[in-house]
């Protein structure tokens, strides 16, 4: 047989070589390779990334065209940002330095050096109340493990002015301590109040109310993000004023001219509390904003000392279950909440009832509408996808309030409203939210606060 029959490439059932083929594959790969070892051999020049390998990006034009558009928004922010770093300057370091001790300890928690600070403007509309405007500023990983620290402020609408500043730590310098301080000053000049219980011919009338929160929680974290429970306590001093409402807020007329104040508890003399609370909080949510399961629920259970004539027991649970219709974006939000206060009439502030209307509560009345010794309010909101960022949502609120549990449970007196409405919201944030709701008449809430979501602040 001559070498030439032997030159048939392939086989049937496999790959037949010659040996001249054999000798051209060797010279081959050792070509390759030979390549592949000069290829390997380091060199002064850094590998592109992949947007400069495509032909996409030149680092030097899109960092020139960068800074030329940040260039007004870094000048105006420059002020508040260094005010912002310089006021947590000793709370950062000392975290720090709380860290580092722990960490000489034993502790195992990981250190995370990236901090950011944002300075960002919020605005939000409410029906009867009109257009708040605000800014604000968080700071996060102040220790490098997570805590977060918040500044607020605005006027307008439900606020002649309003600020509040937040701390929270859930891991704070890496262990499993849970602190968290609020304290928050705001003026509302034109507060709704419409008798006590859930008559609906109660004339509706306005007041101002001065008052200052400040709240301090500590207590044990459990278990990770998705998977987490915080256990404490909490002390909650609560000091209201209150008065005829500012004319220019609405044109009610003024509670004082409506009702006799002398049977609204702390309406003439003004009210100072001081609150102790057990408190239990469960999150076990996939994502903090764009929720497709799991449970966000709080509990607390508090009593409040006669220090000051006022004292009374106060109780409550708020719980929400999002479950996955559809491929997470079909969703459908059950809603649960009870408050309650216990004691004498006499005893208790009538702003420390238990209330409903509003935003956060029975949408379709105005906020606070309803108020009394007992509340209680169930919601299911129905949220589908609009776009990757943008969900709208279906919703229907049944609420009461009553002055016992007996007189709670009749379902027959309960109040209802649904609407529609938008979120625009990361899977950590809800940057905005629109509801259009009706009860007794349309309502109108609309929420540009791109913070508010992500910390999840426990608010008092």
């Amino acid at each position: 047989m001559t070498v030439g029959s032997n030159e048939r490439p392939l086989r049937r059932r496999g790959v037949h070589l010659s040996t001249r083929h054999t000798f051209l594959l060797a010279a081959l790969l050792l070509s390759v390779g030979t390549r592949a070892r000069a290829d390997d051999a380091p060199t002064t020049k850094s590998a592109p990334t992949p947007e400069q390998a495509r032909g996409l990006e030149s680092p030097e034009r899109a960092s020139a065209a960068e800074d030329a558009a940040l260039f007004v928004p870094r000048v105006l922010l420059f002020v508040p940002r260094l005010v912002l770093t310089v006021a947590f300057l000793p709370l950062q370091h000392g975290l720090r330095a709380a860290s580092r001790q722990f960490r000489s300890n034993g502790g195992q928690a990981v250190h995370d050096d990236v901090r950011t600070v944002a300075v960002l403007p919020h605005v939000s509309y409410a029906s009867g109340f009109g257009t708040t405007f605000g800014i604000a500023a968080r700071y996060e990983n102040l220790g490098g493990y997570g805590e977060e620290a918040a500044l607020t402020a605005g006027l307008g609408g439900v606020y002649a002015q309003f600020a509040d500043v937040a701390l929270r730590a859930d891991r704070t310098a890496g262990q499993p301590i849970w602190l968290e301080s609020r304290t928050r000053y705001e003026i509302r000049p034109a507060q709704v109040f419409q008798g006590v219980g859930d008559g609906s011919s109660a004339v509706e009338s306005r007041y101002r109310e001065d008052r200052l929160t400040a709240v301090a929680r500590g207590g044990v974290t459990i278990g990770e993000e998705k998977r987490l429970v915080r256990a404490g306590g909490s002390l909650v001093f609560d000091g209201s004023s209150f008065g005829p409402k500012d004319d220019t807020y609405s044109a009610a007329p003024s509670t004082p001219s409506v009702y006799d104040t002398r049977d609204l508890p702390g309406f003439d003399r003004g009210v100072k509390t001081v609150e102790a609370q057990m408190n239990l909080f469960i999150d076990t949510r996939d994502e903090v904003a764009a929720t497709s399961s799991g449970v966000l629920a709080s509990a607390f259970v508090g009593a409040v000392p006669a220090l000051q004539r006022y004292g009374y027991g106060h109780l409550g649970f708020d719980v929400s279950g999002a479950i996955d219709l559809y491929k997470k974006n079909r969703v459908l939000v059950l809603r649960a909440a009870f408050e309650g206060v216990v004691g004498e009439r006499a005893d208790i502030p009538f702003t420390r009832l238990a209330r409903l209307g509003g935003e956060g509560s029975l949408r379709g009345y105005f906020v606070d509408r309803f108020r009394d010794r007992e509340s209680a309010l169930v919601s299911a909101e129905y949220r589908y996808p609009i776009h990757e960022v943008v969900a709208a949502a279906v919703f229907v609120d049944a609420g009461h309030v009553a002055p016992d549990p007996a007189s709670l449970t009749a379902f027959s007196r309960w109040r209802a409203g649904g609407g529609a409405g938008l979120r625009i919201r990361t899977k950590d944030a809800t940057l905005a939210s629109l509801d259009l709701a009706y009860g007794d008449a349309v309502q109108l809430f609309f929420t540009v606060f791109p913070f508010d979501s992500r910390a999840q602040w426990n608010k008092p």
